[in-house]
């Protein structure tokens, strides 16, 4: 077993407990902090003990100064910085020593990172800023990982991510993407404190606000993003690390690591395949490939590694083909022929598999201004088990699509698609379909589907029509059952 010492700086100042205002934003930070850290695994009972024993021991330094520099820069702490200051200070001991404990399981590799880029160290706290030290941090614009970089900046720096690999889930990727991706922004915007908002806030908004034009306070009070705290929060924490207390938890932790082997995958194969003829522990897979999303391996285009426990090479090559054939029609389900009521031709219907006994399945239909990414963080759910549960390929969908969510067993469902589910559980059991006024409507062709189509596609051909009519038309309840040479009528609305 090898052991590994691990040293944190942690910056304590003993002060009575201040009640001040907080601002939204500051509560809602807060909250997601602490969230994170309650739900930090690996902070055992021997380790609470020490964290308490060592409150009563320290010698407290608070630095009164408000000036912080970052690099050549100096910032003065205004007032949001000062309440988010107190924020921090304020944390409950055990907090404190958890958010430190956390943040040594990843600085070591991000101030190396951020030596070599010649990055000020300041600007390597983000990751506590903007996530909250939360490595699977989601949010819209396919923001992702403990740095919540977009999807775009994280390919232009080099990262692989698809719909169930993502190398922003790899602290050391992650951070040099992220880095090299702000070292960018400073060079564009000048200062830190626009390249910090930039990347909290897009690019894009920060010019919106007035960059180039007005001042950083402008800016802020113009902006609308629900992280333009971002670089005021930034300079609390690194006025709160600067005023620091060492302690070493050498003493009361002990990590292994792991002897693994490794395996090119270039096929399309689920974890729980390998885990059930392999006899391995799924949670132990998992653990072992923290880069996948999902439980599915997918190396058609480009084969992945994956790593198993020692000596588990030569079976899982022996075994091979057994694994693929595993269950496939249950991990892999494939689209099942089916005669539609009342028409002529085949419509195909892909079967949601459950996840698990303990899911239900909860039917959403997309609406306009939906992706994957809304639809995924609405229902707390991954963007991949989203793809996985409809075999969606990529992250092309269309109102009026018919999708499963599969959640937990009396999960509270949010409370704007609670009537939708409900609405549809109510169509699926009394098979009413929405009838549209005929008498309203003038008839004007009928369109053959071809190769390709789909009913997006189709209403382009008519400027009066959306997809969601010409399903109301043809009472057609899920798009995804469109077939080549089927039958569209098309009516257009008498004037």
């Amino acid at each position: 077993m090898k052991i590994i010492r691990i040293i944190v700086v942690l910056s304590i100042t003993l002060t009575s407990q201040v009640t001040y205002a907080q601002s939204y934003h500051e509560r809602k930070y807060f909250d997601m902090l602490k969230n994170n850290l309650k739900s930090l695994s690996g902070f055992d009972d021997k380790l609470k003990q020490y964290c308490n024993t060592r409150q009563q021991n320290l010698n407290v330094f608070s630095d009164s100064e408000n000036l912080i520099k970052i690099d050549s820069e100096e910032y003065q702490l205004n007032d949001i910085a000062q309440f988010y200051y107190e924020g921090f200070q304020n944390l409950p001991y055990l907090d404190k020593c958890k958010l430190l404990y956390s943040w040594n399981h990843v600085s070591n590799t991000i101030y190396k990172i951020s030596k070599e880029k010649q990055v000020p160290i300041a600007i390597s706290y983000l990751p506590i800023i903007y996530t909250g030290l939360n490595s699977y941090y989601s949010a819209q614009n396919y923001r992702f990982g403990l740095w919540g970089l977009p999807y775009l900046p994280a390919v232009k720096y080099g990262i692989i991510a698809d719909e169930y690999y993502d190398q922003r889930l790899d602290v050391y990727l992650n951070s040099n993407a992220s880095l090299s991706y702000l070292d960018d922004l400073h060079k564009t915007f000048e200062t830190w404190d626009m390249a910090i908002t930039a990347y909290c806030c897009g690019t894009a908004n920060l010019i919106k606000a007035g960059y180039g034009i007005l001042s950083f306070d402008e800016i802020y009070e113009n902006l609308k993003n629900p992280n333009k705290d971002c670089f005021y929060r930034l300079l609390a924490f690194t006025k709160w690390m600067n005023e620091n207390e060492t302690l070493d938890f050498s003493s009361v932790v002990e990590l292994t690591i792991s002897v693994t082997d490794n395996v090119l995958i270039d096929s399309l194969i689920d974890f729980r395949q390998i885990s059930s003829v392999l006899n391995i522990d799924i949670d132990e897979l998992y653990k072992l490939n923290p880069l996948f999303t999902g439980s599915i391996i997918d190396g058609r285009k480009k084969p992945k590694m994956i790593y198993l426990p020692e000596n588990q090479t030569e079976q899982f090559f022996l075994l091979r083909d057994s694994i693929a054939n595993f269950m496939d029609s249950v991990y892999f389900p494939k689209y099942k022929s089916s005669v539609s009521n009342g028409n002529d031709y085949e419509t195909y219907v892909h079967v949601s598999i459950s996840p698990g006994g303990d899911y239900e399945e909860h039917k959403y239909t997309i609406v306009s201004g939906d992706n994957l990414g809304v639809i995924a963080q609405r229902f707390g759910v991954k963007i991949a088990d989203v793809q996985d549960w409809n075999d969606i390929k990529g992250t092309n969908i269309y109102a009026g699509q018919t999708i499963s969510i599969w959640l937990k067993k009396g999960a509270k469902l949010p409370e704007t698609e609670q009537k939708q589910v409900q609405s549809e559980k109510k169509k699926e059991e009394t098979g009413i379909q929405k009838h549209f006024a005929m008498r309203d409507y003038d008839f004007i062709e009928t369109y053959e589907v071809k190769s390709g189509d789909s009913l997006y596609k189709i209403s382009l051909n008519y400027d009066w029509a959306s997809a969601e009519d010409i399903m109301e038309w043809n009472g057609i309840s899920d798009p995804s059952k469109l077939q080549i040479g089927q039958k569209l009528k098309i009516f257009k609305k008498k004037k």
